[in-house]
């Protein structure tokens, strides 16, 4: 279940639609972030609260590229997502198929990944999208632990 669309006064500028951002994920988003992905009217007013199409064609352009990695690999996946506020409204029920679902679909994208990359090694974090600055103590750990397997 996603959550409640932002208000009038979360679209107010950047900072306020942050903090909508933060109360309904759960995590805060950088600020950068939103700079790059939302369109504001001259006084600061957020116009369109989602990503440019061409930010998202871009993504998935990139998506294609880089498939024969010849180095080391760490690969973190957020699987399930954690959803922040939006779970409260949700029964157990509810939250626990939700969650089943994203570990079974993005479970298959990090095994697929695991299995054309097989000496990569793939972390798997119940965390938000955000997931190195929802879980940093465990992103650093991961990058760390990895980076210590590395030739020196």
């Amino acid at each position: 279940m996603p959550p409640s669309p932002p208000t009038d006064a979360d679209l107010t500028n950047v900072s306020t639609f942050r903090a909508w951002r933060t109360r309904s994920q759960g995590a805060e988003v950088p600020e950068a972030e939103l700079w790059q992905t939302l369109e504001t009217a001259p006084d600061g007013h957020i116009t369109h609260p989602h990503a440019r199409p061409a930010i998202s064609q871009a993504i998935r352009a990139g998506e294609k590229k880089f498939t024969d990695i010849q180095v080391p690999i760490l690969a973190i996946y957020a699987i399930p997502h954690s959803f922040g506020a939006a779970f409260g409204k949700l029964t157990e029920a509810q939250r626990s198929q939700i969650e089943a679902d994203e570990t079974a679909t993005l479970g298959a994208i990090a095994n697929a990944f695991q299995s054309g990359h097989p000496s990569a090694h793939v972390v798997r974090l119940h965390a938000n999208h955000f997931l190195f600055l929802s879980n940093e103590d465990d992103v650093l750990r991961e990058i760390n632990s990895f980076t210590d397997t590395l030739p020196k």
